[in-house]
């Protein structure tokens, strides 16, 4: 609109649609009076004054009473070389105000999310500065985040130094957007001890700057697990990674277990299948050329794609080594699913969108719950580990529970954590599926605090069932040995007795006979003295 000090000479019929008139209503009426507020007139003059040029905000009156946002954007100018007047273009920005209260609430979710996440996730620049980190990130390492913020993560002696030359490989490849990880690094914590850290590094561009965005779990107390349990899996032969042998001609000649389970098939399907059955990028033809390279290097890493039986594909992570039994040559493969991993890489995008889409492809389910223990969030994992949807997970979270007694124990430390405000330790429960087939989960969760009192309950949970299942039969094999031990143990004592009485009686029986002998002779003597 034109208009002389809020007096209309000109404007367009959109500005009276906007405002709720009709045209001729306006004419040589004064719109600021008639469309603004009081409480903005002292703005819109002081701009009219200085000229202002700038967009600015205020508020705008319909004709029917009703108020809403509005952005006005002006300039004086000198009509007909007689009268200063000023054009002035005002917008209706409601559904903006509605996109930015929607994207600051998220903004404050998110950041919520990020502090409290039960997995330490820091920020840092290209060049190692710390920029942020969350609290799980603190108690991780000791440090309160203000102590490191601004420092470089070289000069902090918290990496060993034989991890540091990994670490700027790592930083490096993140400068050139590439995504690392999960890599192991062994941390000196504040107070001195060390942990060994499983870290997942992401580049992310937050309000328009490339950072680094990190997620580190402590993983120093499963490699003790897996160190413990390496000896008696070599027994059972059950590795958690898919083990292939196959000769020269691509023919597997041996599985195990977890091959079994991964693909779908029986042992003896997989016996008589081939390396080409299985890889679609492995056909016949491009075989020799792997077994050349094989057989030159000996042992190298790649990563290529799987089938199931099912048809379904799944990206795999492949150690090969060539071995030499019974004077054959052997390929030795050990495949990881790296099917999570992809997931979490894909799904690292940037700024907020990137920080959701880590909980929300995470391998763990995230959740949060009022202290009522009513389920309010749900991250997507929960139809993959529980079989829900989202909607009908919505529940208190106890009716997902079985009567296990471990869950009495479980949710004794929800209460807790809800009562004292503190973060309790890991622990286990035995939920159940929708499907009806119970599964073990071990959860981590924190509680949300304001001003002294827990409001939420927010934590994640992984499904550990495969887990317990290898070390229950683990220690199932155990205490059979220890049986079987002890009951040739038994047997062994019982024949040591019998032939220990078997000696006893040879020996008496020698003795005896030797006595007798000597009387007999002592006789002898005597009557040939006598004789």
């Amino acid at each position: 609109m034109i208009h002389d000090n809020g007096i209309a000479i000109d404007f367009n019929l959109s500005l009276a649609n906007m405002f709720g008139y009709q045209r001729e209503e306006l004419i040589g009426k004064n719109l600021i009076k008639l469309f603004i507020p009081e409480e903005f007139h002292t703005t819109i003059a002081d701009n009219i004054k200085k000229d202002n040029a700038s967009p600015y905000e205020a508020e705008g009156k319909r004709k029917d009473g009703s108020v809403f946002p509005i952005e006005i954007e002006a300039r004086n100018i000198v009509l007909e070389g007689k009268r200063l007047t000023r054009v002035t273009a005002i917008r209706d920005i409601t559904e903006r105000k509605k996109v930015e209260t929607v994207l600051k609430s998220s903004e404050e979710r998110l950041k919520i999310i990020f502090e409290l996440a039960p997995d330490a996730i820091y920020i840092n620049d290209l060049k190692g500065n710390f920029l942020d980190g969350n609290k799980a990130a603190e108690k991780l390492i000791g440090y309160k985040k203000e102590e490191l913020i601004g420092k470089n993560f070289s000069k902090l002696d918290i990496l060993s130094k034989n991890d540091l030359p990994r670490a700027f490989i790592t930083l490096a490849k993140n400068a050139l957007g590439k995504r690392t990880g999960p890599d192991e690094f062994l941390m000196n914590r504040k107070d001195g001890s060390q942990i060994l850290l499983e870290v997942s590094n992401f580049p992310v561009k937050i309000q328009g700057k490339s950072v680094v965005l990190g997620i580190a779990r402590d993983i120093s107390e499963r490699k003790r697990s897996e160190e413990e349990l390496k000896l008696t899996q070599a027994s059972v032969d059950n590795l958690t990674d898919a083990v292939y042998w196959m000769g020269a001609d691509a023919k597997f000649i041996y599985v195990n277990n977890a091959a079994i389970d991964v693909l779908g098939y029986s042992r003896k399907e997989l016996l008589n299948m081939t390396v080409h059955d299985i890889s679609p990028e492995f056909p016949e033809e491009v075989w020799p050329a792997h077994w050349k390279k094989l057989k030159n290097k000996g042992s190298f890493l790649f990563q290529t794609i799987h089938k199931r039986k099912n048809g379904g594909i799944f990206p795999v992570e492949i150690t090969v080594n060539l071995l030499q039994f019974e004077g054959k040559e052997i390929n030795c493969a050990i495949a990881k699913d790296i099917t999570e991993r992809k997931q979490a890489e894909e799904t690292l995008r940037e700024s907020e969108a990137q920080l959701r889409n880590i909980f929300e492809n995470s391998t763990s389910l995230y959740y949060s719950h009022t202290p009522d223990h009513i389920l309010t969030y749900l991250s997507p994992q929960v139809e993959e580990v529980l079989g829900y949807t989202i909607e009908e997970a919505l529940v208190k979270w106890t009716e997902l529970a079985t009567e296990n007694p471990v869950n009495d124990r479980g949710f004794q430390h929800t209460v807790r954590a809800i009562e004292t405000c503190r973060q309790q330790p890991p622990y286990e429960l035995e939920l159940v599926r929708k499907d009806g087939r119970k599964i073990n989960v071990e959860v981590r969760e924190s509680p949300l605090v304001e001003n002294g009192k827990t409001t939420a309950i927010i934590g994640s949970i992984v499904d550990i069932t495969t887990r317990k299942a290898a070390e229950a039969e683990i220690m199932k094999l155990k205490n059979n040995l220890e049986i079987e031990v002890a009951e040739k143990t038994k047997e062994l004592n019982e024949k040591v007795d019998h032939l220990q009485r078997f000696v006893d009686a040879t020996v008496n029986r020698e003795l005896r006979m030797k006595d007798l002998s000597d009387e007999n002779e002592k006789l002898k003597a005597e009557l040939e003295k006598k004789g």
